[in-house]
């Protein structure tokens, strides 16, 4: 059965062993004065009051009765008792927990903050029942000495801590898409349990005074299923509320407005359930400053994004640790390592590395906060090349002209560009621009020079020169 108690007066056995007599409520004096015996099994029994607790955000500030002092030795006149209570996740009590601890009516309570804590340390803040062995110690003070006695065996009890819903995913619905549910778009996320990654992020281009709300995973499946999805939808309290950070609520919500239009990052914290909205200067260029030029963005490799659709892609030689920057200075946008393959856009983020260093091919999505470097080699292929198209003959890197280069004969036919050996990466011709996966180039047999210059995002190119 549970019972709560709202801690008053009457605190016992806290971390620091301070503790309460049963009759006086008086302090026990500090166990460091008495000589201290060893553990003893002598007639301490305990008995849980309940097999399962879920803590709730209404209760956080009051007590359980989480255990019962079934049986406990009899003091002689004069001594005191008081308890300390240890939790741990397995029943060998490795790695247990002191939890502070109450003493009434020969039980002992827990304060429902500290246990919410104490479990979101052991197992993460995913609202489901995790197992607590406990074991409690008796400290028996008497003239000048010491006691401590135990508990015999662990018992065991399932808590489950506080967190509001979360859902796998979140879409945003609004003027940007004419409030159809069919055109919504999705808040990325990094894959983690959302229990311990809360954070949504959505990129985009709103209109100016857009009004939008947020939709989770289940009214999506609602709307999938052909039933009403608004009793799902997120909003703020005050319909049309301008304010670039506000409370998200699901009761009568009103939409979200973003004024100022243009392109803006949108997190929602799902764990306070709040949002955050970000005016972006978004640009088609993304700056790769790092140790390979001395980290300054004003004279860095660029990477180009054609379609503005926050997807860039370009090549530059990388030595070492690099960041994205989104204008030519540290004053804007920047993206650090996120981890994995994942980007960050706090300032202190730390860097990405690339390691050997060497030419990269990167690719990264601004919206979804996600990247890829991939180290290349260069070469030529075709029916042209001397190895036709069962092998690419290599060209050879430049570092200071930053371009490839190969002089060879060549037969009359046709041939391309390709890196690594497959043909994730290859460049041909196709109306009169050097593009990825463009068509063969044609060349008639005799002894050339050709140079590859993929240093330019917005223009990859090269030259054919007969000698």
């Amino acid at each position: 059965m549970k019972k709560l108690f709202i801690i008053g007066s009457v605190i016992c056995a806290s971390s620091a062993f301070v503790a309460c007599d049963d009759n006086n409520n008086l302090p026990v004096p500090d166990p460091t004065k008495y000589d201290q015996e060893a553990f003893q099994d002598s007639n301490l029994k305990i008995a849980l009051n309940l097999d399962q607790i879920q803590l709730d955000k209404e209760t956080l500030g009051e007590s359980t009765s989480l255990v019962n002092i079934s049986e406990a030795p009899a003091l002689r006149p004069g001594a005191t008792i008081s308890y300390t209570l240890d939790v741990a996740k397995t029943e060998d009590m490795a790695n247990k927990v002191e939890m502070p601890v109450s003493f009434q009516d020969d039980a002992l309570w827990v304060n429902n903050h500290v246990l919410d804590s104490i479990v979101k340390d052991m197992y993460g803040k995913k609202p489901q029942a995790n197992a607590l062995y406990t074991r409690v110690t008796g400290h028996i003070f008497e003239n000048e000495t010491h006691a401590i006695i135990r508990s015999n065996v662990p018992e065991n009890f399932m808590a489950t801590p506080v967190a509001s819903v979360i859902e796998s995913g979140y879409y945003i619905i609004g003027d940007n898409c004419g409030w159809k549910i069919d055109d919504v778009s999705a808040f990325n996320h990094s894959g983690k349990n959302v229990y311990e990654d809360p954070f949504f992020t959505y990129i985009g281009e709103l209109p100016e005074n857009c009004h939008f709300k947020i939709i989770p995973q289940s009214g999506i499946d609602l709307a999938n299923g052909g039933d009403d999805f608004w009793s799902t939808a997120l909003g703020c309290a005050n319909d049309g509320d301008a304010s670039l950070q506000g409370t998200l609520t699901n009761e009568n919500p009103g939409a979200i407005k973003y004024a100022k239009g243009g392109f803006v990052k949108i997190t929602l914290d799902m764990e306070s359930y709040t949002y955050t909205m970000e005016p972006l200067d978004m640009g088609p260029y993304l700056y790769v400053p790092g140790n390979h030029q001395e980290w300054k963005p004003a004279t860095a490799p660029q990477i180009y994004s054609e379609k503005m659709d926050f997807i860039y892609t370009g090549h530059a030689y990388l030595d070492g640790e690099y960041k994205f920057t989104s204008h030519p200075d540290w004053d804007h946008t920047n993206y650090g390592n996120g981890g994995d393959d994942n980007l960050s856009t706090d300032p202190n983020a730390g860097n990405m590395k690339a390691d050997p260093a060497g030419f990269y091919f990167m690719t990264v999505n601004t919206s979804t906060l996600k990247y890829q470097s991939v180290l290349q080699d260069w070469g030529i292929i075709g029916d042209a090349t001397p190895l036709g198209w069962d092998g690419e003959t290599a060209m050879t890197y430049d570092r200071v002209a930053n371009e490839w280069s190969i002089t060879t004969d060549l037969a009359a036919g046709t041939f391309k560009f390709r890196a690594n050996e497959n043909w994730d990466y290859n460049f041909g011709e196709t109306g009169g621009r050097l593009v990825a996966g463009g068509d063969n180039i044609p060349v008639e047999a005799g002894n050339y020079t050709i140079v590859l210059k993929l240093s330019n995002a917005s223009a990859n190119s090269y030259t054919i020169t007969k000698n």
